[in-house]
């Protein structure tokens, strides 16, 4: 499990992120706030309920986890499972 800062030194090298909103003792927010600057596609994985999430992250879709491949390919990119199986 990656940190926040470790989370922001990564930024400089992806393409995507499948981003836990727990990363340790902190919430992932600033990190997906980096990623949102940086254009980078993103999805939330977590067990909280959408209401944790701050509505500014309203585009983001959230996976709950267990998430499979399939979960993953079509919320950062449009393909795999079928919406309906995607929470937004």
């Amino acid at each position: 499990m990656l940190t926040t800062e470790a989370a922001q030194d990564a930024l400089q090298t992806t393409d995507g992120t499948i981003l836990d909103v727990n990363l340790g003792a902190k919430m992932a927010f600033s990190v997906a706030d980096a990623l949102l600057v940086r254009g980078i596609p993103s999805i939330f994985a977590t067990r909280y309920a959408a209401h944790v999430i701050s509505s500014r992250f309203i585009h983001v879709k959230r996976c709950e986890k267990a998430i499979a491949s399939e979960q993953i390919a079509a919320a950062l990119f449009g393909r795999g499972e079928p919406r309906s199986a995607i929470k937004s």
